[in-house]
């Protein structure tokens, strides 16, 4: 049984692939410059150093002296002999002319992936690998397929909502496998995902939120031009990331269903729901409290401005920039806070059809 399960999930998986190897376009426009990987190999002055890069294409190294900084550096980075950098490099006059783009980073990346994947293949074990092939099918299919379409053409709103319609099932039945469970659980999460959609456009239209606040959403408008409703990308993302935590949410509180009415067969459809809205309260008001203190790390430097700041706290709430967070984080909150008694509800009333009376009592 388990190894037909996990040809199942192969197969899945290796469709993914497939929608992602078909769907896939290149996003991003070839550019005139070149872009290389390179290497420190003597710093001349705090503003200077020479470089090798490789290209590729002729096979061969080229030696160039570059600055260190440029004007949209405010402080001006320092590079120590063995530093790897991207350099671009351009045709100025027949002559080739290079400039430091950004350090690379691909060796810390690989090392803290690497550790990521260890720690939950050997903490979360068979269960544990699992959910690292339901996060590749998520990022696969945002990839190849959801971005691509958005791009294309395809109003940004209901490709979310259809990326949700197929990546929870998808990644639901990978991470947790097929069973009665997880059925309830994917339910659950789609109709908290709809809410949250819901929520999102509404409250969107009533901030009258554009999208118009960071410098990648003024990229993405100059880049595809004004028809690229961005309000409707900051909806989409609102209903994108509030995908991974109802996962969370809805799966504990059908296995906390199943958990109590194992304990207590006897125990009647109410009483079994109210028990485990208990628990559900608890894991509300978990979430809560990691919700904000994580919009506080993440926007910390926001923060600092607004207390230095002498203009009044309600008119600095009234910015475009801080009205968008606040609706993006209210809103994703609730949806999330709302999986939890709609959650509950399906695993009491038909999460266990085996047990006794729970069969014959009614919920409501």
């Amino acid at each position: 049984m388990k190894n037909k399960m996990v040809n199942k999930l192969w197969i899945g998986l290796f469709v993914v692939f497939l929608l992602s190897g078909v769907f896939s376009q290149n996003v991003f426009a070839a550019t005139k410059s070149k872009l290389l990987q390179g290497v420190v190999t003597s710093v001349l002055s705090k503003e200077e150093v020479n470089i090798e890069v490789f290209d590729p294409q002729t096979n061969s190294s080229v030696g160039y002296k570059v600055k260190t900084f440029s004007d949209n550096y405010i402080t001006k980075p320092t590079y120590s002999v063995g530093d790897r950098v991207i350099v671009s490099v351009d045709n100025v006059n027949n002559k080739q002319v290079a400039s430091i783009v950004e350090r690379e980073r691909t060796i810390p990346y690989a090392i803290i992936i690497g550790l990521f994947f260890l720690v939950v293949a050997f903490i979360g074990r068979f269960r544990g690998v699992l959910s690292i092939l339901a996060m590749a099918a998520s990022f696969l299919f945002l990839t190849g397929v959801t971005i691509p379409q958005i791009i294309a053409g395809v109003d940004p709103v209901m490709m979310s909502l259809l990326t949700g319609l197929i990546v929870v099932p998808l990644t639901f039945y990978i991470s947790h496998g097929f069973s009665n469970q997880t059925t309830l659980a994917v339910i659950s999460t789609l109709l908290a995902l709809v809410i949250t959609g819901i929520l999102a456009v509404v409250f969107t239209q009533l901030a009258f939120l554009t999208g118009y606040t960071t410098d990648e959403a003024t990229a993405v408008s100059f880049r595809f031009g004004e028809s690229f409703k961005l309000s409707n990308i900051l909806i989409a993302g609102m209903i994108i990331s509030s995908m991974g935590v109802l996962d969370d949410v809805t799966i504990s509180q059908i296995d906390i269903v199943y958990s109590l009415s194992k304990a207590k067969p006897d125990m009647k459809k109410p009483a079994l729901f109210a028990e485990a809205m208990k628990i559900g309260r608890d894991h509300i008001a978990s979430l809560v409290n990691t919700l904000v203190l994580v919009y506080v790390g993440a926007a910390l430097p926001l923060f600092l401005i607004i207390y230095k700041s002498d203009t009044p706290l309600w008119i600095i709430l009234q910015k475009e920039s801080i009205a968008e967070e606040l609706v993006r984080t209210v809103v994703s909150s609730i949806g999330i806070i709302l999986a939890v008694p709609i959650a509950t509800f399906f695993g009491v009333k038909w999460g266990r059809k085996k047990v006794g009376l729970l069969q014959r009592e009614r919920l409501f």
